[in-house]
């Protein structure tokens, strides 16, 4: 799974995926790695906008450690 994934990141464009998703019987195992693969995407999509900003969600504070 880790090495269709890879080769799905590695396509230029994210129609190309799409295409193979589409010609994949729809598994739950298909589903899954889809879901997993477009969150990838977006992620990639929006970590340049957190570069420089620490989200208090990941502070965790000292009274608790």
């Amino acid at each position: 799974m880790m090495l269709a994934l890879s080769y799905l990141l590695a396509l230029p464009q994210v129609l190309d995926a799409n295409r193979c998703f589409e010609k994949q019987c729809h598994s739950a195992l298909t589903l899954q790695l889809a879901a997993y693969y477009y969150s990838l995407q977006i992620y990639s999509l929006l970590l340049p906008c957190f570069k420089d900003k620490n989200h208090t969600l990941y502070q965790v504070s000292m009274e608790y450690q």
